[in-house]
């Protein structure tokens, strides 16, 4: 329930509840272009407000736009690929206009401060998922669970979150939760999440690790900083409707970006998960093994 915190209006996109998300677990053959995909998603929400000037939007879509066509050209996806890319791309553009709604509607977002987060990071393949887990046993911390990243704004007001089994639908399809994923790297809709899925609404690096797209990982390498505003913005939204503990956030990805991340996050503790460098570089390769493998498009 969201008594806990500040009642989002139930106008505020969740009036069609998990319906939106629909289109998201169907088969898509589809030619991917950014402006069919706003279209999809305003249609299926019956909103239209993508954040103007403050979160960006036209760099938002232009950068939608260069995904999209840098997928086509480069990425090679196979026809299950065409469609869980469809999937990935759908659910941020719901969430997304969801989100932006809600935060509108739901009274003192902006004076929610973020205090001394904890924050993990490290080479990729250093442990610092299985860490990030053991940190959010700790009643006094507080995680973003992987349904709230992809889908902030709750579905309804009932006793079960409706997000959590939603999510993990995606995921099924998606394909991550595939046991030769699973095995290397845990996927779960209930399981906590690290920073850069914070940021997927901002359209930024986590693509690059989807697909082979150097024009549109190109076209992005300034976008670290509105990254940042963005999951802060997240985390401001998250914070006010359910408030908890301390913030404890991951991402390998920080120790690539640690000037923007101590900016967005002044006051944060921060620990670097190490491990040794040669089982670190095999599980790496390991872990991006199956996504490349056909089976999982």
């Amino acid at each position: 329930m969201l008594s806990e915190g500040l009642s989002p209006s139930r106008s505020a996109g969740a009036e069609r509840g998990a319906a939106c998300y629909t289109p998201a677990l169907r088969s898509s053959s589809a030619v991917l272009a950014a402006e069919t995909l706003i279209a999809e998603a305003e249609t299926v929400t019956g909103l239209a407000d993508w954040g103007g000037r403050r979160w960006r939007e036209e760099r938002f879509r232009h950068d939608l736009s260069v995904l999209c066509a840098a997928i086509e050209a480069t990425a090679e996806v196979t026809e299950l690929g065409r469609s869980r890319t469809h999937t990935r791309l759908f659910t941020m553009l719901v969430s997304r206009l969801r989100y932006i709604e809600a935060r509108k509607a739901t009274t003192g977002v902006d004076d929610q401060r973020i205090v001394a987060p904890l924050i993990g990071t490290g080479l990729p393949r250093a442990g610092t998922t299985f860490f990030h887990g053991v940190i959010a046993q700790d009643p006094a911390n507080r995680v973003a669970r992987a349904y709230e990243a992809a889908i902030p704004v709750p579905l309804d007001d009932g006793e079960v979150d409706e997000r959590i089994a939603l999510y993990q639908q995606i995921l099924d399809y998606q394909g991550t939760t595939h046991p030769d994923v699973t095995q290397i790297h845990p996927f779960g809709s209930a399981l906590p999440e690290e920073c850069i899925f914070l940021q997927e609404g901002d359209c930024a690096s986590l693509y690059n690790v989807y697909w082979n797209v150097p024009a549109y990982q190109q076209a992005v390498a300034d976008k670290t900083p509105s990254a940042y505003r963005w999951q802060l913005g997240m985390m401001q939204y998250l914070q006010a409707i359910r408030p908890r503990g301390r913030w404890a956030l991951k991402a390998p990805g920080h120790i690539f970006t640690w000037a923007e991340m101590q900016i967005a996050f002044p006051d944060a503790l921060i620990y670097v998960n190490h491990r040794d460098p040669g089982i670190r570089f095999r599980m790496k390769n390991r872990l991006h093994a199956p996504f490349e493998a056909d089976e999982l498009g």
